[in-house]
């Protein structure tokens, strides 16, 4: 891709077909099925990388809230039980005892 001219707040640019694909999201210019570019199509590139860095900022939250979740996880296993368990008493008595 190359500039090649410019006007008062744009560029006029220079791309081979298969460069223009990659900018919509193709990996070259065959995979268009029936709707290839055309000459006066526009690509919002401003628009496509806005939702890119706000997808990149919405797994840094998910990230952030993985590692959270994680650490709950791991407090909830080291939760010290209230009655030792050597003081709990069964309530139900065991099978051979249960046996008149």
């Amino acid at each position: 891709m190359k500039i090649i001219g410019e006007s008062r707040d744009r560029f006029i640019i220079e791309a081979t077909r298969d460069e223009a694909s990659n900018l919509v999201g193709y990996c070259s210019r065959y995979n268009h099925g029936t709707q290839p570019l055309q000459v006066g199509d526009e690509i919002r590139v401003a628009a496509m990388f806005k939702q890119l860095y706000e997808l990149r900022e919405i797994d840094r939250r998910l990230s952030d809230a993985r590692l959270q979740i994680l650490r709950a996880a791991a407090a909830l296993e080291q939760v010290v039980p209230v009655i030792p368990a050597k003081q709990v008493v069964p309530v139900i008595p065991a099978k051979e005892e249960a046996k008149p």
